[in-house]
C-alpha cells in the first residue's frame, strides 16, 4: 500500500465583519475560539467638528504637535468659515450668554439653609467615624477581657463613657435629625 494523502484546501478569502464605526478582517481558517484577529482596520468615518476643534486641529498640523501619526488630515474649513481664533471667541461669548441665561438667583435664607446642610453634614461625618473608633475600641476591649483577663482597656473606656461618648452619640443623633429637616425644608423651598 500506497498511501494517500489529502490535498490541503486553497486557502479562503477573509470574511467581513463591519460594525458602524469599525472593519475588521478575520480569515475564515481562524479557528473560532481565538481572540486574536490579525488584522484590524478602522474605517474613517466623517466627523463632525466645531469651529473650535478644527481650529485646535489646524494649530495642531502647523506645530506638528498633538497629531498622531497616521491620523487622517482634518478636514478643510469652507471658505464662509471665520478664522480660528475668532471661532473660539464667538463660542466664548456664545458660551457666557448661554450661563447668564441659566444663572439662577439664589434666595438668601436658601442659601444659608444649604450652607447649614454642608456644615452639618461635615460634623455628622467626623462624629460618625469617631463613634466607628470607640465601638472598635469596646469589642477589642471585650475581647482582651475575656481572653487574658485583662480589664484596662475596658476600664478606660468605661471612664470615658459619661463624658465623651455618651455626648458623641448624642450629637450624632441630634445631628441626624437637623440634616434631615434641613434636607425637608431646602425640598420645601425648591418647591413652587
Amino acid at each position: 500500500g500506497i498511501s494517500r494523502v489529502p490535498p490541503t484546501p486553497a486557502p479562503t478569502p477573509p470574511i467581513p465583519l463591519i460594525m458602524p464605526s469599525l472593519a475588521f478582517s478575520v480569515p475564515a481558517s481562524l479557528p473560532s475560539r481565538s481572540l486574536a484577529l490579525p488584522h484590524v482596520y478602522q474605517l474613517p468615518l466623517p466627523v463632525h467638528r466645531s469651529p473650535a476643534r478644527r481650529c485646535i486641529a489646524a494649530h495642531a498640523a502647523k506645530k506638528g504637535t498633538g497629531k498622531k501619526p497616521g491620523a487622517p488630515p482634518p478636514p478643510p474649513a469652507s471658505e464662509g468659515a471665520v478664522g480660528g481664533e475668532e471661532a473660539l471667541l464667538e463660542d466664548i461669548r456664545r458660551m457666557k450668554k448661554e450661563r447668564e441665561a441659566t444663572r439662577v438667583e439664589v434666595d438668601p435664607v436658601q442659601g444659608m439653609l444649604e450652607k447649614a446642610g454642608k456644615v452639618t453634614s461635615s460634623i455628622l461625618v467626623l462624629d460618625f467615624f469617631v463613634v466607628v473608633f470607640f465601638l472598635t475600641w469596646l469589642v477589642v476591649a471585650v475581647g482582651v477581657k475575656y481572653a487574658a483577663k485583662n480589664y484596662v482597656l475596658l476600664d478606660v473606656w468605661l471612664s470615658l463613657w459619661p463624658s465623651l461618648i455618651q455626648p458623641l452619640l448624642g450629637v450624632l443623633m441630634l445631628g441626624t435629625i437637623v440634616a434631615g429637616t434641613i434636607t425637608n425644608l431646602n425640598g420645601d423651598q425648591q418647591q413652587p
